[in-house]
């Protein structure tokens, strides 16, 4: 399951969460990709020397067992979780564009044009990549200066950021061109009405890519969440002075 910002601030969850690309691609009925290689191959291809150089140091390097007192935990767990709110609402608006809605719902006189759903496509996809950047560097610096293990996962989650950040780019284009193939054979089927569905799948498109991007931020998040936990226990299980 994908975490959620609503179940991350205690709002209800969405009626009909975003899917997973995964899951976008089964509801395409795609057939699936091969097995994926073991994360070690895979970090390896992506590392260059420099990466795997920085991603040593980090390992190797000693931390203390403590983090920052519960109060400043606590304070950045609620300041990421509002931001991850708030960036959720603001792409999810972004994404309906009025006018393309208005028009993929109206019936077509003749076969109508892709292109600015394509540039609405492409639009949308940059600002995701910049925003979801944005907000995952800023968590980092934060779980840094709380120290301990949270400053080493917040150092391997930047490093992972940087090595994994093409793939991720070339897996998100391969996405892209799904559906525009897609949208050719619904034109093909339908051309007065197939507008509508093309919209459709770039809406599911952009909600499963956003769910996608955000997994790293809800991960650092989780493991914030965790910290505090375990604090909270270790506070409760201490003999009174």
């Amino acid at each position: 399951m994908i975490p959620t910002a609503s179940r991350l601030a205690g709002a209800p969850a969405p009626v009909q969460p975003p899917l997973s690309a995964t899951a976008l691609l089964a509801a395409w009925q795609l057939r699936p990709a091969p097995a994926h290689p073991p994360i070690t191959q895979t970090l390896t291809q992506a590392l260059g020397w420099a990466d795997a150089l920085a991603l040593s140091q980090v390992l190797d390097q000693s931390w203390p067992p403590g983090v920052a007192p519960a109060p400043a935990c606590q304070a950045v767990l609620q300041e990421a979780q509002a931001a991850l709110v708030r960036i959720q609402q603001e792409l999810a608006e972004a994404m309906q564009d009025p006018l393309l809605a208005a028009d993929a719902a109206a019936r077509a006189a003749q076969r109508p044009t892709l292109a600015p759903y394509r540039l609405h496509l492409s639009q949308q996809q940059r600002h995701q990549a910049a925003r979801v950047a944005s907000l995952r560097e800023r968590l980092q610096q934060r779980l840094s200066q709380l120290g301990g293990p949270l400053a080493q996962l917040a150092q391997l989650d930047a490093l992972l950021a940087r090595a994994l950040g093409e793939p991720e780019r070339l897996a998100f284009a391969a996405l892209a061109a799904q559906l525009w193939q897609r949208a050719e054979r619904h034109l093909d089927t339908d051309p007065a009405h197939g507008l509508r569905r093309v919209w459709q799948d770039l809406q599911r498109l952009l909600q499963a890519e956003l769910a996608q991007r955000l997994q790293p931020v809800c991960g650092l998040l989780d493991a914030l969440e965790e910290a505090l936990n375990a604090d909270a226990a270790t506070a409760a299980a201490r003999p009174p002075a």
